[in-house]
Order: structure tokens, then C-alpha cells, then sequence
């Protein structure tokens, strides 16, 4: 009868273990995932349009313009502080980059 050597398990394989048996992760999941894979999606997605506009102006600062979709068109070179943006009307403008914030999808 042959005796089976028996390799102790890492610390990335015991913690994958105690995932799946607490439910928190299925068999066969990537246990460190990409953002895109956390967020549900892949990248490559054919399903998935392109959003266009993946960024929304946050502060209110252009005259009622808070909220609408914008898409970032450049930045300033030195310290990124100003950036240049475009709505979906084509209206451009300049602006802090603190004053947008990704859209989640």
C-alpha cells in the first residue's frame, strides 16, 4: 500500500477554503478579482455599450448645469488642478477637477 505524502496547505489556500464555507465566495471564483470583475462587468463586454459621458459635473458652479453627463477632454500639464470638459449638448468648459465625479454604472 502506498503512503501519500500530504503538502501543507498556504495561507491563500485556507483562507479561499474558509470563503467558500461561509458563502461569501463560490467554488472556482478568482479570489482576487479586477475592478472590472467586482463590478460585475468585463471590459471587453460586447453587451455593454461605451458610456460616452462617464462623468457628471458635482458642483454647482455653471450656471444650473449640476448633475449633467460631461466627458473629460484635457488636462493641465503641470498639476492636473484645471480641467477641460464637454457636455453632451457640446457645450465645453474649464473647470477644478474636484468639480466632477464618476458616474457608477
Amino acid at each position: 500500500m502506498k503512503t501519500m505524502l500530504r503538502r501543507d496547505r498556504t495561507s491563500e489556500e485556507k483562507w479561499v477554503d474558509a470563503k467558500v464555507r461561509s458563502g461569501l465566495m463560490r467554488l472556482g471564483e478568482n479570489p482576487n478579482p479586477s475592478s472590472s470583475e467586482r463590478n460585475g462587468f468585463a471590459v471587453t463586454d460586447p453587451h455593454r455599450p461605451p458610456n460616452l459621458y462617464p462623468h457628471f459635473l458635482f458642483w454647482d458652479r455653471l450656471g444650473g448645469r449640476k448633475g449633467q453627463n460631461c466627458r473629460i477632454l484635457g488636462a493641465d500639464t503641470r498639476n492636473a488642478r484645471a480641467i477641460q470638459i464637454q457636455f453632451e449638448d457640446g457645450f465645453i468648459a474649464v473647470v477644478n477637477r474636484r468639480a466632477i465625479r464618476r458616474r457608477i454604472p
